[in-house]
């Protein structure tokens, strides 16, 4: 072969190679998770062929939680009786107390915990793919879905619009992460009694509120009443009643509400149908049931992929609203992020309805107001459970009598 033959082959050669394999150069790493893409404040990177992402992002992603020592430098995550212990810069990492050996540690990159990607998927069971071409890491999350389970769950998410009257007894606790040092890591606990009655419209709440911020405590008491379109409150300091009437325009508007099919509540049926049908139910299925109000119930257990929850509290709640209402809830829920969401309904065993709930969730949002000047990240962990009795029986609520003597507070 002739010198100039041989360098028209090896040019051939070099543009078959250019275009067959990926091109390297300014490459970022994107990450999707169940057909969602994943944003993190600090990019993933590529160590030793492994691709490091921030800790709580992803997990939380997926559906897990993740705990933290700064002391000894031991980043804890879990998901669905799996534990992961990972030690920053230690290649040894245990799986349910198993050790297993990393091809490369976790490691701190601008203050934040970064994992192998592909190492903490598998271990909770997500399958994990990588394209060279395009630098995207897709995970998929396992689904399991048991039919009879998601059907009851229909039924009585159906039948259960129909309760117009009850009591309520609810209970639980949200923890904050904020930008602001006066809300970050603050902690409230709640529990109370509602009666109320849809039809009139009409309820009443009383109970207390606990906030925690480090050893610190304080308890409030809460009590509430609405009735004949007024609120009354009761100053948990003074003890006295207010009220606030609805003005003509409230009223109207509110009736309004009143009469539309979706009015003060999601319609349950149409959202899991829809998260279904988009994969966004991960995990469904029968949990041993309890009694409750004297009532046998059996429990279903449901986990949804918070990043598609948005769209879908959009399509449930714009449900029967009218445009200008439909803009406003867009751009509330477009605010929000859903990382974990986790249900347990309590039907009854005769009747198909619900009689009490507990939940979990993970929601972050971003506020800012540039008359103010603020702009604040947070977010809040919330565990709640809730049990109904009396379901459609007749609620007695009665407004209290209002002290019109103004409030006044002791100077300390």
């Amino acid at each position: 072969m002739s010198k100039k033959a041989t360098l028209l082959f090896m040019a051939v050669l070099l543009m078959v190679c250019a275009l067959a394999l990926p091109a390297y150069a300014d490459q970022t790493v994107k990450v999707v998770i169940d057909d969602e893409s994943i944003t993190f404040d600090v990019p993933p990177v590529i160590r030793e062929g492994r691709t490091l992402v921030p800790v709580r992002k992803i997990v939380e992603s997926m559906g897990g939680d993740v705990g933290w020592n700064a002391e000894n430098q031991t980043v804890t995550v879990t998901r669905d009786g799996i534990n992961i212990i990972l030690v920053i810069d230690r290649r040894i990492a245990k799986v349910n107390e198993q050790d297993v050996v990393l091809d490369v540690p976790a490691t701190l990159i601008n203050g934040r915990t970064m994992i192998p990607l592909r190492f903490v998927s598998e271990n909770i069971n997500a399958r994990v793919q990588w394209d060279p071409y395009t630098w995207t890491v897709s995970i998929n999350t396992p689904v399991d879905i048991d039919d009879e389970a998601f059907e009851l769950l229909l039924r009585a998410s159906e039948k259960s619009k129909d309760v117009k009257k009850a009591k309520a007894s609810l209970s639980g606790e949200m923890l904050f992460t904020s930008s602001d040092p006066y809300m970050s890591n603050m902690k409230i606990g709640f529990m109370g009694d509602m009666k109320f009655d849809s039809e009139a419209p009409a309820f009443d709440f009383n109970g207390k509120f606990t906030m925690y911020q480090g050893v610190l405590s304080q308890d409030i008491n809460a009590e509430m009443v609405f009735k004949d379109y007024t609120y009354y409150y009761k100053d948990p300091f003074s003890g006295q009643w207010s009220m606030m009437e609805m003005s003509e325009e409230e009223k109207a508007a509110f009736e309004e509400a009143l009469n539309q099919d979706s009015a003060y509540q999601i319609d349950y049926r149409l959202l899991y149908e829809k998260a279904k049908e988009v994969g966004a139910i991960r995990n469904l299925h029968f949990v041993e049931g309890q009694t409750l109000s004297g009532v046998r119930t059996t429990g279903v257990y449901v986990e949804i992929n918070g990043l598609k929850m948005g769209a879908l509290l959009k399509e449930a709640l714009s449900n029967g609203y009218d445009e200008t209402i439909n803009e406003e809830i867009d751009e509330l829920i477009s605010d929000i992020s859903f990382s974990k969401i986790k249900f347990t309904y309590w039907i009854g065993r005769s009747d198909d309805l619900i009689y009490g709930y507990d939940g979990e969730m993970r929601i972050g949002t971003n506020f800012s107001d540039e008359e103010l000047g603020l702009s604040e990240e947070f977010s809040f962990e919330m565990e709640f459970s809730m049990v109904l009795s009396e379901l459609n029986k007749k609620q007695v609520i009665i407004a209290p009598e209002v002290d019109e003597t103004p409030i006044t507070y002791p100077l300390y």
